[in-house]
């Protein structure tokens, strides 16, 4: 179990350094607006959506990359 946990977190913390680039974008939907972002790594592109539902968690999280 404590190798499981520690190559959990050293792969997190690998991920977290070969962060390349950040990217957003605002997309319109009806009533619901969504923003979009890609995380640029070594090992590939992480697509993800914020939605409104959860404003606390979007701004935390567009503060925090931006």
């Amino acid at each position: 179990m404590k190798k499981l946990s520690f190559l959990f977190i050293v792969s997190m913390i690998m991920i977290s350094l070969s962060l390349s680039a950040q990217t957003t974008s605002t997309t319109s939907t009806a009533n619901t607006t969504q923003r979009k972002f890609v995380i640029h790594t070594d090992f590939g592109d992480m697509h993800g959506v914020l939605y409104n539902d959860t404003p606390k968690h979007r701004d935390n999280f567009i503060k925090l990359v931006t």
